[in-house]
C-alpha cells in the first residue's frame, strides 16, 4: 500500500525518526541507532510496536496510554494535597486539557514517560511526608510508611532510566525529604534537654526513638533512592544489551563498560550540542508560551493547511506561573508546607535548565506542567476560603449554597475556559486540516508558527 501523500498518520514526524526506529532495533537485537537518552522510554515504545507492528499506531500506543495514566495520577495527587473533590477535579481538568499534555502524549518520544514518573515520585513523596516517625501513635506504621518512600524511589529510577532530567526531579525530592527530617530533628532538639519528669509520653517517645528511627530512615533511603534506581537503570540496559553491544564493537566490552561508555557519550553529546533549530525556545520563554515547538506542517490535496505544535494552554500556563510564585510567597510568609512542596516540585524541574547551554525547546517544560496545575489548585483553594468566610456572601446566599457552590465558582469557570481554549486550538495540536485564515487567527503571539 502506497499512500497518496505522506503525513503524520502514516509516517514519522520530529524525533519519531529516531525513537521508534531504535525501539524496533531493540526488539530485533539490531545495532542501536539513537543512544542519546537512556533505554527505558524507547523500550516502552517497543512494547507498542511488538503488539501492533511498526506502524504509527504501534509506536505511539504506549505514549498515549501513559498520557491517559497521567490523568488519574494528577487527580489523586491533587486529592492528597487539597482533600477536596471539586479542586481535584478542576486540577485534573486543567491538566487533561493542557495543549502540551495532549500533543506530547501523541508523539512517540520519551518526554511523556519522564513526566508521568515525575508525577508519581512526587505524589508518593508527599504521602510519605504526611507521616511522622516522631509520633508515638504511628510507631506501628513505621515500616508501612516506608512503602511510600520505596514507591517514590522506584518512580525516580524509572524516570531517570527514561530521560536524564529525572535527576532534576530527584534533587527536588532530596530537598523535600531533608526538610522533613529537619523538622523531626527540631522536634527532638526542642525536648532533648527537658527534665524527664516534665516530659509527656509523646516527648519521651521522641527522645528515646528519634536517633534510631532517623538512622533506619536514612538506611531505607540509601536502598530506595540509590541502590534500587541504579538497579533499574542498569536493568534498562540489560533489556536491550544486544543492540548496545553491537553498537560498541560487538562483544569486545563487558556490560558495565558498555553502560559507562554510553553515559560518557550521552554527556558529551548534550554538553557540547550547539546545533540551532528554527523553533527552539530559551528557558525564560517557556512559561509565557513565547515560542511553541512546531513539529509538523503540510498541505492537503484540497489546499487546506495542517500543523502540529506543542505549547501550553495559555490560561493554564500564564496563570499557573504566577500561581507557582504565589506558592513560593505563601511558603515563606505563611509557612505553608503544601505550598512549599508544590513550589519545590516546580522549581526542581525548571531551575536546572537555566544552567544548560545547549539548544532547548518548549517541551522541556513539560515536567513542570503538573506543578503549574497544582499551584493553581492551591491558589483557588485560598480564593474559595476567602469567599467562604465572606460575611456578605453568607448573608446573601445562605450557609449551604454560599458555603459551597459560590466559593468554587472561580475555579469551575477557569476550568471551563481552559476546556474551551483546548477545543479552539485542537486543530493545530493534531494536524487537522483547516483553512490558513483560521490558523492565523490563533496566532496570538509573534513567535507562534502554527502552519506554513
Amino acid at each position: 500500500y502506497v499512500p497518496e501523500r505522506n503525513d503524520y498518520m502514516n509516517s514519522t514526524y520530529f524525533d519519531e525518526i529516531y525513537h521508534p526506529r531504535t525501539a524496533y532495533e531493540y526488539l530485533h537485537g539490531l545495532r542501536v541507532y539513537e543512544w542519546t537518552h537512556p533505554p527505558f522510554g524507547k523500550w516502552l515504545i517497543s512494547l507498542g510496536i511488538s503488539a501492533y507492528g511498526m506502524t504509527p499506531f504501534g509506536w505511539r500506543f504506549v505514549g498515549v496510554l501513559f498520557g491517559v495514566f497521567m490523568i488519574p495520577a494528577i487527580y489523586f495527587f491533587a486529592k492528597f494535597l487539597f482533600k477536596k473533590n471539586v479542586l481535584s477535579a478542576a486540577v485534573c481538568t486543567m491538566f487533561t486539557f493542557d495543549f502540551m499534555h495532549y500533543a506530547q502524549s501523541r508523539l512517540a518520544t520519551v518526554d511523556t514517560y519522564i513526566t508521568f514518573f515525575v508525577i508519581l515520585m512526587y505524589m508518593f513523596m508527599f504521602k510519605y511526608i504526611t507521616t511522622n516517625y516522631n509520633d508515638k501513635n504511628q510507631e506501628k506504621d513505621f515500616r508501612k510508611n516506608l512503602i511510600w518512600l520505596a514507591l517514590s524511589g522506584i518512580s525516580m529510577g524509572l524516570g531517570v532510566a527514561s530521560k536524564w532530567p529525572g535527576v532534576y526531579a530527584g534533587i527536588g525530592l532530596a530537598v523535600i525529604f531533608f526538610t522533613f527530617v529537619g523538622v523531626r530533628f527540631l522536634e527532638f532538639i526542642g525536648i532533648k534537654n527537658k527534665a524527664p519528669k516534665k516530659m509527656s509520653a509523646d516527648e519521651r517517645f521522641i527522645k528515646d526513638n528519634f536517633k534510631q528511627m532517623t538512622l533506619k530512615t536514612f538506611a531505607a533511603c540509601v536502598v530506595f533512592f540509590v541502590i534500587i534506581p541504579i538497579g533499574i537503570y542498569l536493568a534498562s540496559y540489560a533489556l536491550v544489551f544486544e543492540s548496545y553491544a553491537k553498537y560498541y564493537d560487538g562483544y569486545d566490552y563487558n556490560f558495565i563498560e558498555i553502560v559507562l561508555k554510553n553515559q560518557e557519550a550521552m554527556y558529551n553529546y548534550h554538553s557540547s550540542l550547539e546545533s540551532s533549530h528554527p523553533y527552539s525556545a530559551a528557558w525564560w520563554q517557556w512559561p509565557f508560551n513565547m515560542r511553541p515547538m512546531f513539529y509538523y506542517s503540510a498541505e492537503t490535496l484540497d489546499k487546506l493547511k495542517q500543523g502540529i505544535s506543542s505549547f501550553g494552554n495559555p490560561i493554564v500556563w500564564f496563570c499557573g506561573f504566577f500561581a507557582a510564585l504565589y506558592c513560593a510567597f505563601k511558603a515563606v510568609k505563611k509557612k505553608s508546607s503544601t505550598a512549599a512542596f508544590i513550589f519545590v516540585g516546580y522549581i526542581a524541574q525548571y531551575l536546572p535548565w537555566i544552567l544548560v547551554s545547549r539548544t532547548t525547546y518548549a517541551y522541556h517544560y513539560f515536567p513542570c506542567v503538573p506543578f503549574l496545575v497544582l499551584a493553581l489548585g492551591e491558589a483557588f483553594k485560598d480564593i474559595a476560603s476567602i469567599i467562604r468566610h465572606s460575611t456578605s456572601n453568607k448573608a446573601v446566599f445562605g450557609k449551604n449554597f454560599g458555603g459551597f457552590v459560590i466559593p468554587y465558582t472561580p475555579v469551575v469557570v477557569f476550568s471551563i475556559v481552559a476546556v474551551i481554549l483546548f477545543f479552539v486550538f485542537l486543530p493545530v495540536l493534531t494536524g487537522t486540516p483547516i483553512p490558513y485564515e483560521y490558523a492565523e487567527k490563533l496566532r496570538w503571539m509573534k513567535g507562534w508558527q502554527l502552519v506554513i
